[in-house]
């Protein structure tokens, strides 16, 4: 029995499981599987994660409006050529942004010469029409001439042959252009329109008596608009 009890001292205090315990204290314990491992030193922390910035839209800028941009050119049509002494005429054209029976009255502003009713003639003939202003005159065609009967109140204006390619709807057009610019001219009650020197034949209607602006009227071919002043 004593030897029973002897060997298992022995085994306690110096048996293998004593030699594998630090400084003889115990016995090692494996860590528990899923413990997590300590956080390393000197390690820089995980940058947060932002959420991605919304997107701006800019606006995308309204369309140009083109005959909002002509109306408002049509106030400036400075034909003066920068002469020191101009004058104000008003015309008489068929407005291309409106129904086909209106006319629109512009103003402009012409170097002051001693005819006044060749100088509109020429800009009835030369219509702007890139501000959609037209006269029906077809292109080409010239102010030969002239002529103001003071004592009659007549103006006749004399055109080049190109006036014979005239359409057909565009009549009533240079009738209205004619008369109703012309007349606004002190002293002209009527207006009359040759061609080549003789009164003109356009589609089989001859213009073989001067015509009133009161004549025009009572065709009812068009609704006149207010006149566009010029603005400098």
């Amino acid at each position: 029995m004593l030897v029973v009890f002897g060997l298992g001292y022995w085994v306690k205090n110096y048996g293998p499981a004593a030699e594998a315990t630090p400084e003889g204290k115990g016995a090692v314990t494996a860590p528990k599987t899923g413990d997590a491992a300590p956080p390393a030193q000197n390690q820089a922390p995980a940058a947060p994660v932002q959420a991605p910035k919304a997107t701006q839209q800019t606006p995308a800028p309204a369309p140009a409006d083109p005959a909002k941009d002509i109306a408002a050119k049509r106030s400036h049509i400075d034909r003066s050529g920068g002469a020191a002494k101009t004058a104000l005429l008003t015309i008489y054209y068929a407005d291309g942004l409106k129904a086909a029976d209106t006319l629109q009255p512009v103003e402009v502003l012409v170097e002051q010469t001693p005819s006044q009713i060749k100088r509109l003639s020429e800009l009835i003939v030369a219509a702007p029409e890139d501000l959609k202003l037209f006269s029906g005159v077809p292109a080409g065609t010239k102010v030969l001439s002239v002529n103001f009967n003071s004592a009659t109140g007549v103006a006749t204006v004399d055109l080049s042959p190109e006036l014979a390619k005239t359409q057909a709807g565009d009549l009533a057009k240079i009738k209205a252009s004619f008369v109703y610019s012309l007349t606004r001219i002190p002293g002209v009650k009527s207006v009359q329109l040759w061609m080549n020197g003789r009164p003109a034949v356009l589609h089989q209607q001859e213009w073989s008596q001067p015509i009133s602006a009161a004549e025009v009227d009572g065709q009812k071919l068009f609704t006149v608009a207010p006149v566009l002043k010029f603005q400098p």
